[in-house]
């Protein structure tokens, strides 16, 4: 399951939990499509709730690599701010090296934690943001 959150802009934040589907996974890229259409920047928050909620099937990953490659990727560059994926603690290890950077071309990071990711947006982000909005997520 995965829910939005966007009341808070420019920070975004999604919300996983449970065994992700084909059918949930294709509306989330479509929310991500109409972010962009928006033509607004903004920090992207993914909160993932369980380790399962992480795991991608086969048809998942290709189907986000075709989203990826079909212009999206460039859409992240460009309206993206910061991406933020934050893990359960029992995921972190697994998860620390993978670099938000590479894959999406823009700053980020994997954090075990809402106060830690929080953190790093107040080093690392300029803006009028109050970042204590995203330690209202409780993870």
């Amino acid at each position: 399951m995965f829910t939005i959150n966007m009341d808070n802009w420019p920070l975004i934040v999604f919300e996983f939990s449970g065994e992700p589907n084909i059918e949930e996974h294709k509306q989330a890229l479509n929310v991500w499509n109409e972010l962009f259409t928006q033509r607004r920047k903004f920090i992207a928050v993914r909160i993932f709730h369980d380790d399962i909620a992480i795991r991608h099937t086969s048809d998942i990953g290709k189907l986000s690599l075709e989203w990826l490659d079909s212009g999206a990727r460039d859409s992240i560059k460009e309206w993206v701010t910061a991406m933020l994926n934050i893990t359960p603690e029992s995921s972190f290890n697994r998860m620390k090296g993978m670099s938000v950077e590479k894959v999406f071309g823009v700053p980020g990071g994997i954090f075990k934690s809402t106060q830690d990711a929080s953190q790093w947006l107040r080093l690392n982000i300029d803006g009028d943001l109050d970042y204590s909005l995203l330690d209202a997520f409780h993870h």
